[in-house]
């Protein structure tokens, strides 16, 4: 994992934030992008018509036209999309990424240097997001109010109480 002066001398930062600013739109989307002008996720047509027909979401989000639909795909053109289609889409780009990567590399390894560079990204930016394993964005929470609320055990003397405060904690952990 790179890290830069800031990191290395402030230390992990909270990661509290949730909303995308456009800047950091922009620089997932120049991720994606780059990796689509090496070829790793394969072809330009193909992968436009799969991304499109699983995030349906994308082709509503405005973005500059220049040529032909397909001439034109260039994900950083598009206008930020919504918060659920900006992660859609790095699920997306991340199944990919083993799909289509190039036979002289292995797709795992391709894989991970996309999770690096996005988790870079959101640890940045102070996002609570993290890009696992498995290719899932999940929220995060610091590590003390995680931590806490995983082990919390409420014995107010109200079953019910406690199990709604259980259920609070949860959900809360673990978002719909």
């Amino acid at each position: 994992m790179r890290q830069y002066f800031s990191d290395r001398e402030l230390g992990e930062q909270p990661r509290m934030d949730t909303e995308i600013s456009p800047e950091v739109w922009r620089g997932i989307a120049w991720l994606i992008q780059k990796r689509n002008n090496k070829g790793v996720l394969g072809d330009l047509k193909q992968f436009e018509a799969e991304i499109c027909a699983e995030i349906p979401e994308l082709l509503e989000v405005p973005r500059e036209l220049s040529g032909s639909w397909y001439e034109a795909w260039d994900i950083t053109a598009f206008d930020q999309p919504p918060l659920h289609v900006i992660m859609d889409t790095i699920e997306f780009c991340w199944n990919a990424l083993a799909d289509r990567a190039p036979y002289n590399k292995r797709g795992r390894e391709v894989q991970l240097e996309f999770e690096e560079d996005i988790n870079r990204i959101f640890r940045r930016n102070l996002l609570a997001f993290n890009l696992t394993e498995q290719g899932n964005v999940e929220r995060t929470l610091p590590e003390v109010v995680g931590s806490t609320l995983k082990y919390v055990a409420f014995q107010t003397g109200d079953d019910d109480l406690d199990e709604l405060l259980e259920g609070a904690c949860e959900k809360f952990l673990v978002p719909d």
